[in-house]
Protein backbone atom coordinates (compact mmCIF):
# COMPACT_ATOMS: atom_id res chain seq x y z
CA UNK A 1 0.00 0.00 0.00
CA UNK A 2 1.36 3.53 -0.71
CA UNK A 3 -0.50 5.14 2.07
CA UNK A 4 2.46 7.17 3.40
CA UNK A 5 4.83 9.97 2.26
CA UNK A 6 7.52 7.48 3.25
CA UNK A 7 6.01 4.24 1.39
CA UNK A 8 6.18 6.64 -2.02
CA UNK A 9 9.46 7.74 -1.35
CA UNK A 10 10.53 4.38 -1.69
CA UNK A 11 8.74 3.61 -4.36
CA UNK A 12 11.37 1.93 -7.03
CA UNK A 13 11.90 4.46 -10.34
CA UNK A 14 10.50 2.99 -13.21
CA UNK A 15 7.76 0.59 -12.12
CA UNK A 16 4.89 -0.13 -14.39
CA UNK A 17 2.44 -1.86 -12.27
CA UNK A 18 1.83 -1.06 -8.57
CA UNK A 19 -0.51 -3.52 -6.89
CA UNK A 20 -1.84 -1.76 -3.44
CA UNK A 21 -3.61 1.27 -2.80
CA UNK A 22 -2.30 4.83 -3.80
CA UNK A 23 -2.95 7.50 -1.36
CA UNK A 24 -1.97 11.00 -1.59
CA UNK A 25 -3.64 13.37 0.53
CA UNK A 26 -3.22 16.15 3.09
CA UNK A 27 0.00 16.79 2.46
CA UNK A 28 2.35 19.58 1.40
CA UNK A 29 5.42 20.27 -0.77
CA UNK A 30 7.54 19.47 1.93
CA UNK A 31 6.63 15.84 2.11
CA UNK A 32 7.11 15.65 -2.19
CA UNK A 33 7.18 17.84 -4.82
CA UNK A 34 5.42 17.18 -8.93
CA UNK A 35 8.98 16.51 -9.72
CA UNK A 36 9.15 13.37 -7.24
CA UNK A 37 5.54 12.52 -7.73
CA UNK A 38 6.55 12.66 -11.88
CA UNK A 39 10.01 10.32 -11.01
CA UNK A 40 8.02 7.59 -9.41
CA UNK A 41 4.91 7.32 -11.42
CA UNK A 42 5.72 8.27 -14.88
CA UNK A 43 6.34 5.10 -15.96
CA UNK A 44 3.36 3.66 -14.29
CA UNK A 45 0.89 2.47 -16.76
CA UNK A 46 -1.64 0.05 -14.30
CA UNK A 47 -2.74 0.14 -10.79
CA UNK A 48 -4.80 -2.63 -8.76
CA UNK A 49 -6.18 -0.64 -6.00
CA UNK A 50 -7.85 2.40 -5.46
CA UNK A 51 -6.44 6.14 -6.47
CA UNK A 52 -6.78 9.55 -5.06
CA UNK A 53 -5.31 12.35 -5.08
CA UNK A 54 -6.97 14.67 -1.74
CA UNK A 55 -6.44 17.60 -0.20
CA UNK A 56 -2.80 18.46 -1.57
CA UNK A 57 -1.01 21.63 -2.25
CA UNK A 58 0.36 20.12 -5.28
CA UNK A 59 0.37 22.80 -8.46
CA UNK A 60 0.20 20.08 -11.36
CA UNK A 61 -1.65 16.81 -11.39
CA UNK A 62 0.16 15.76 -14.17
CA UNK A 63 2.21 12.14 -12.78
CA UNK A 64 -0.80 9.83 -14.21
CA UNK A 65 -0.32 11.03 -16.98
CA UNK A 66 0.63 8.01 -18.57
CA UNK A 67 -1.79 6.15 -16.40
CA UNK A 68 -4.18 3.10 -18.76
CA UNK A 69 -6.22 1.39 -15.95
CA UNK A 70 -7.02 0.94 -12.69
CA UNK A 71 -8.42 -2.33 -11.60
CA UNK A 72 -10.25 -2.57 -7.91
CA UNK A 73 -12.27 -5.44 -6.20
CA UNK A 74 -11.84 -7.96 -8.88
CA UNK A 75 -11.58 -11.23 -6.12
CA UNK A 76 -14.77 -9.93 -3.96
CA UNK A 77 -12.57 -9.59 -1.19
CA UNK A 78 -12.94 -6.00 0.06
CA UNK A 79 -16.32 -4.48 0.77
CA UNK A 80 -17.37 -1.83 -1.17
CA UNK A 81 -20.62 -0.60 -0.15
CA UNK A 82 -19.86 2.44 1.69
CA UNK A 83 -16.70 3.16 -1.34
CA UNK A 84 -17.67 5.96 -3.24
CA UNK A 85 -15.64 5.97 -6.09
CA UNK A 86 -12.50 3.74 -6.66
CA UNK A 87 -10.37 6.63 -8.90
CA UNK A 88 -11.01 10.32 -6.33
CA UNK A 89 -9.18 13.54 -7.33
CA UNK A 90 -10.99 16.43 -5.30
CA UNK A 91 -9.77 19.50 -2.92
CA UNK A 92 -6.01 20.22 -4.54
CA UNK A 93 -6.71 24.02 -4.56
CA UNK A 94 -3.43 25.02 -5.76
CA UNK A 95 -3.52 22.82 -9.14
CA UNK A 96 -3.45 24.46 -12.15
CA UNK A 97 -3.38 21.44 -14.61
CA UNK A 98 -4.62 17.83 -14.99
CA UNK A 99 -3.19 15.66 -17.22
CA UNK A 100 -4.98 11.75 -17.95
CA UNK A 101 -5.09 11.36 -21.41
CA UNK A 102 -3.78 7.83 -21.87
CA UNK A 103 -6.44 6.27 -19.38
CA UNK A 104 -8.72 3.74 -20.66
CA UNK A 105 -9.87 1.15 -18.58
CA UNK A 106 -11.53 0.97 -15.12
CA UNK A 107 -12.43 -1.87 -13.44
CA UNK A 108 -14.60 -2.19 -10.63
CA UNK A 109 -17.13 -4.06 -8.33
CA UNK A 110 -20.80 -3.03 -9.67
CA UNK A 111 -21.73 -1.54 -5.74
CA UNK A 112 -19.24 1.61 -6.88
CA UNK A 113 -21.13 4.80 -6.91
CA UNK A 114 -18.67 6.42 -9.15
CA UNK A 115 -16.39 5.17 -11.63
CA UNK A 116 -14.12 8.79 -11.63
CA UNK A 117 -14.96 11.31 -9.36
CA UNK A 118 -12.99 14.25 -9.92
CA UNK A 119 -13.56 18.14 -8.70
CA UNK A 120 -11.54 20.82 -10.22
CA UNK A 121 -11.81 23.68 -7.92
CA UNK A 122 -9.27 25.97 -9.28
CA UNK A 123 -8.61 25.17 -12.84
CA UNK A 124 -10.30 23.64 -15.88
CA UNK A 125 -9.96 20.57 -18.09
CA UNK A 126 -9.50 20.45 -21.62
CA UNK A 127 -12.81 20.06 -23.59
CA UNK A 128 -11.60 17.19 -25.36
CA UNK A 129 -10.18 15.32 -21.76
CA UNK A 130 -13.54 16.04 -20.62
CA UNK A 131 -15.54 14.39 -23.25
CA UNK A 132 -13.18 11.37 -23.09
CA UNK A 133 -14.14 10.80 -19.76
CA UNK A 134 -17.31 10.97 -20.18
CA UNK A 135 -18.06 8.96 -22.72
CA UNK A 136 -15.83 5.99 -20.81
CA UNK A 137 -16.27 6.12 -17.19
CA UNK A 138 -19.31 8.68 -16.42
CA UNK A 139 -17.28 11.67 -15.38
CA UNK A 140 -19.38 13.64 -11.88
CA UNK A 141 -18.19 16.48 -9.93
CA UNK A 142 -18.06 20.10 -10.42
CA UNK A 143 -15.74 20.93 -13.09
CA UNK A 144 -15.04 23.71 -15.62
CA UNK A 145 -13.91 22.79 -19.23
CA UNK A 146 -11.61 25.25 -20.99
CA UNK A 147 -13.27 27.32 -23.77
CA UNK A 148 -15.84 25.15 -24.11
CA UNK A 149 -17.61 24.80 -27.34
CA UNK A 150 -20.95 23.85 -25.92
CA UNK A 151 -23.18 24.75 -22.72
CA UNK A 152 -22.23 22.11 -20.31
CA UNK A 153 -24.49 22.23 -17.25
CA UNK A 154 -24.06 19.85 -14.22
CA UNK A 155 -25.35 20.31 -10.95
CA UNK A 156 -24.05 19.32 -7.42
CA UNK A 157 -25.14 15.95 -5.73
CA UNK A 158 -24.98 14.72 -2.29
CA UNK A 159 -22.51 12.40 -1.54
CA UNK A 160 -24.99 9.35 -2.01
CA UNK A 161 -26.49 9.88 -4.75
CA UNK A 162 -26.48 10.55 -8.49
CA UNK A 163 -26.35 14.47 -9.64
CA UNK A 164 -30.15 15.42 -10.83
CA UNK A 165 -31.77 18.11 -12.54
CA UNK A 166 -35.57 19.00 -11.84
CA UNK A 167 -38.19 20.94 -13.93
CA UNK A 168 -37.29 23.62 -11.66
CA UNK A 169 -33.92 23.58 -11.41
CA UNK A 170 -33.14 22.77 -14.86
CA UNK A 171 -30.98 25.33 -16.40
CA UNK A 172 -31.92 27.23 -19.97
CA UNK A 173 -30.25 26.92 -23.40
CA UNK A 174 -28.27 23.43 -21.87
CA UNK A 175 -26.36 21.52 -24.94
CA UNK A 176 -24.90 19.16 -22.56
CA UNK A 177 -26.54 17.90 -19.58
CA UNK A 178 -24.01 16.29 -17.13
CA UNK A 179 -26.62 14.88 -14.97
CA UNK A 180 -29.76 13.08 -14.89
CA UNK A 181 -33.49 14.79 -15.37
CA UNK A 182 -35.98 13.94 -12.98
CA UNK A 183 -39.42 14.93 -13.39
CA UNK A 184 -42.25 14.37 -11.08
CA UNK A 185 -45.47 15.69 -9.74
CA UNK A 186 -47.78 18.26 -11.33
CA UNK A 187 -44.70 20.93 -11.81
CA UNK A 188 -43.92 19.00 -14.46
CA UNK A 189 -45.95 20.01 -17.49
CA UNK A 190 -45.09 20.55 -21.53
CA UNK A 191 -43.70 23.79 -20.23
CA UNK A 192 -40.33 21.84 -19.41
CA UNK A 193 -40.00 21.55 -23.67
CA UNK A 194 -38.74 25.04 -23.66
CA UNK A 195 -35.78 24.35 -21.46
CA UNK A 196 -34.91 20.84 -23.43
CA UNK A 197 -34.86 22.14 -26.47
CA UNK A 198 -31.38 22.88 -27.07
CA UNK A 199 -29.93 19.47 -25.56
CA UNK A 200 -28.02 17.40 -27.65
CA UNK A 201 -26.06 14.89 -25.22
CA UNK A 202 -27.57 13.74 -22.14
CA UNK A 203 -24.86 11.80 -19.98
CA UNK A 204 -27.22 10.74 -17.40
CA UNK A 205 -31.13 9.41 -17.59
CA UNK A 206 -34.69 10.67 -17.83
CA UNK A 207 -37.11 9.69 -15.46
CA UNK A 208 -40.49 10.43 -15.65
CA UNK A 209 -43.41 10.14 -12.67
CA UNK A 210 -46.45 10.89 -12.52
CA UNK A 211 -46.66 14.29 -14.07
CA UNK A 212 -49.02 16.47 -16.46
CA UNK A 213 -46.79 16.16 -19.02
CA UNK A 214 -48.27 15.08 -22.52
CA UNK A 215 -45.51 15.64 -25.08
CA UNK A 216 -41.69 15.49 -24.30
CA UNK A 217 -39.80 17.23 -26.79
CA UNK A 218 -35.99 16.96 -27.20
CA UNK A 219 -35.32 17.76 -31.06
CA UNK A 220 -32.17 18.13 -30.74
CA UNK A 221 -30.78 15.06 -28.91
CA UNK A 222 -28.31 12.80 -30.72
CA UNK A 223 -27.32 10.50 -28.18
CA UNK A 224 -27.73 9.88 -24.09
CA UNK A 225 -24.95 8.38 -22.47
CA UNK A 226 -25.37 6.20 -19.17
CA UNK A 227 -25.58 2.50 -17.85
CA UNK A 228 -28.79 2.79 -16.84
CA UNK A 229 -31.21 2.67 -19.79
CA UNK A 230 -33.08 5.54 -21.35
CA UNK A 231 -36.56 6.15 -20.04
CA UNK A 232 -38.08 5.26 -16.66
CA UNK A 233 -42.20 6.13 -16.38
CA UNK A 234 -44.10 5.37 -13.70
CA UNK A 235 -48.28 6.16 -13.53
CA UNK A 236 -48.26 9.35 -15.57
CA UNK A 237 -52.00 10.90 -15.79
CA UNK A 238 -50.60 11.15 -19.65
CA UNK A 239 -48.43 8.66 -21.25
CA UNK A 240 -46.08 11.08 -23.10
CA UNK A 241 -45.04 11.32 -26.91
CA UNK A 242 -41.46 11.52 -27.38
CA UNK A 243 -40.09 13.51 -30.25
CA UNK A 244 -36.60 12.60 -30.42
CA UNK A 245 -35.75 13.26 -34.44
CA UNK A 246 -32.38 13.75 -33.98
CA UNK A 247 -31.22 10.65 -31.58
CA UNK A 248 -29.06 7.92 -33.10
CA UNK A 249 -27.44 6.55 -30.10
CA UNK A 250 -28.08 5.16 -26.70
CA UNK A 251 -24.87 3.99 -25.18
CA UNK A 252 -25.64 2.08 -22.09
Amino acid sequence: MLEKASEILNLEDGCTEIVGNVRIENITRQFYTPEVLEQKFSSVTKIVGLVYVLNTELTAITFLRNLEIIEFNLDGSQNTSQLLSPFIVAANLKAQSFDLNKFAKIVYAPSILYPILIHTNSFCIEESLYIQLLENFSIIGQTDVCKPSKKYCTTSFPPSDRPIFTELSLPSDCQVLVASIVLHGSNATDAINDKLKNVEVIYGTIIISQTEITKLELPNLSRIVNPYGLFKQERNYFYPDRILVRLKAINN
